[in-house]
């Protein structure tokens, strides 16, 4: 009888990554514990340092995949809007182009930490500058209040800039909101993604015409 083969033993590296992913999820930044992050992952505390610097590199390595691919698509879906649209169509793409991709990623199960991650670092407070957003993202960002800013040429920037803060906090926070969930009884988090974006993006779109309109 042929003998079993052995399973495949996790790298270290990705051991560590995962755990780091969950305690960050879980706990947040300035609460999650390098040392717990070790033990769960079944790694000494040493190694964490080795592979990963610190625990700023960590947080930041355990995004920095989703970040990128989220720019792109972002970035791809706001050059592809159909010129002709006007009006509140046209803000209504261009709400549809930020948000949908991040509001689609909801619906991966490898990207359930991630989404977590940053619903909390919209509320939690001293963050250390090294993982604070870095400045390709607030350039893409820059990139929608400008297409915002062209279909509504007589707001303030001011006003676009609140308009557009609050439509990302709305995206971030959609999808783990506690308090729809105490309202319905069911969790926020979206068995159908895209309905949540149709709702997401028609609720920003009539909040944007109404404060920068």
């Amino acid at each position: 009888m042929a003998a079993k083969p052995k399973p495949t033993r996790v790298p270290t590296r990705d051991r560590i990554l995962a755990q780091a992913a969950r305690h960050f999820a879980e706990r947040g930044f300035n609460a999650t514990s390098l040392r717990e992050v070790a033990r769960d992952a079944q790694a000494n505390p040493a190694s964490v340092h080795y592979y990963f610097g610190s625990k700023e590199e960590l947080y930041l390595e355990v995004i920095s995949g989703f970040r990128e691919r989220l720019s792109k698509e972002r970035n791809d879906a706001l050059l592809g809007i159909n010129p002709k649209l006007r009006g509140a169509r046209r803000i209504k793409a261009i709400v549809h182009a930020y948000i949908a991709p991040h509001l689609r990623l909801c619906a991966d199960p490898t990207a359930a930490h991630y989404i977590r991650i940053v619903a909390r670092a919209t509320s939690e407070t001293h963050y250390p500058r090294e993982i604070q957003i870095p400045k390709e993202i607030n350039t893409l960002r820059e990139a929608f209040v400008r297409a915002l800013a062209e279909t509504l040429p007589t707001a303030s920037q001011e006003r676009l800039h609140k308009a557009f803060t609050f439509t990302v906090d709305l995206m971030l926070l959609a999808p783990v909101d506690t308090v729809y969930a105490a309202l319905a009884g069911k969790p926020a988090w979206p068995d159908d993604p895209e309905k949540l974006i149709d709702e997401v993006a028609e609720f920003c779109t009539a909040g944007i015409m109404a404060m920068c309109g």
